[in-house]
Parts: structure tokens; sequence; C-alpha cells
């Protein structure tokens, strides 16, 4: 009877030790890593971008014309079928 409630002890310990460590983990990522000032400059800024999710792409107007440009050709095909 001892042994069981030492084993159910542990086990709520490494439950709980994991889960924990695992919240560390996803806090980590979510802050991500970025050169310094990065996430301060966007905070202040309020732009909402974390590390991990941010991205800069250069020529995002073109790719999106290009996007509705192919959206609006099938949308046209559909209709004439």
């Amino acid at each position: 009877m001892k042994y069981e409630k030492h084993s159910k002890l542990l086990s709520w310990v490494k439950f709980v030790f994991g889960l924990a460590l695992m919240a560390g983990i996803f806090s980590w990522l979510g802050y991500g890593s970025a050169p310094p000032g990065v996430v301060s400059h966007n905070l202040e800024a309020g732009i909402d971008a974390t590390p991990i999710w941010y991205m800069e792409v250069e020529n995002m107007a073109e790719l999106e014309a290009g996007v509705e440009g192919v959206m609006e050709a099938n949308t046209k095909e559909g209709k004439s079928k």
C-alpha cells in the first residue's frame, strides 16, 4: 500500500514537471530569437508580430495581385462550364 502511494505521488510529480517544462518551452518558442530591439520595437509600435511568425516579403503587393488574378481566372472558368 505504501508503495502505491509513493508511485502515485511520483507520477503526479513527473506530470507536473513535464507540464511546467512544456509551458516553458512554448513560452520560449513564442518569444523566439530575434536581433536585439526587434521585439521591444514591435511592442512599442503596436505591431502584433512575434519572431516565430514574423517574416518580411519584399514584393507582397505583387504576390497578392497574382493570387487575385488566379482566383478571378478560376472563378470565370468555373462559370463558363
